[in-house]
């Protein structure tokens, strides 16, 4: 479980993906929809980086010894910055703060995200968009959605 303090304005959230080397191993397949959603949150996401959670650094991966992982991969025609995206995907009571260096894990290290982060990623909508804010303010991000609705307002009457 993660710290209140992991995204500020949001109750409670989980890390997806942030402890590679913990979780690697031998896994069952990915399910190819999911990871096409996931992909399609973080191209979103890159796209309303003005509304996301932003990382202090650059994450890389605790399992790559050498090269530390890639600062990019391309996955279903989408460029996505492995080490610098992140995500808020909702769940009922928390939301999960994602590192695009998931999509990483899952491809080199055969990681797999709980059954849970799945169900509420393909339920997750498009990151900026109405629906998701209201899906963060249901799962406990009400202040987070405030800030974020704050800023787009302090932005659209910048000159």
């Amino acid at each position: 479980m993660g710290a209140a303090s992991a995204v500020p304005g949001i109750e409670r959230t989980e890390g997806v993906g942030w402890a590679i080397r913990d979780a690697l191993g031998t896994s069952p397949p990915i399910d190819r929809a999911f990871v096409e959603k996931l992909v399609e949150l973080f191209a979103a996401a890159s796209k309303s980086r003005n509304d996301g959670p932003v990382m202090m650094g650059v994450l890389t991966c605790s399992a790559c010894v050498l090269t530390r992982g890639p600062d990019w991969m391309t996955l279903f025609d989408q460029r996505i910055e492995v080490r610098t995206t992140t995500l808020l995907v909702p769940a009922n009571t928390f939301v999960y703060f994602v590192s695009a260096m998931v999509l990483h894990a899952m491809d080199a290290h055969s990681f797999v995200p709980s059954q849970e982060f799945v169900q509420a990623t393909l339920a997750c909508e498009t990151p900026g968009s109405a629906r998701y804010l209201m899906q963060l303010r249901r799962a406990g991000g009400g202040e987070y959605v405030s800030r974020v609705l704050l800023a787009r307002k302090l932005r659209s009457r910048a000159p």
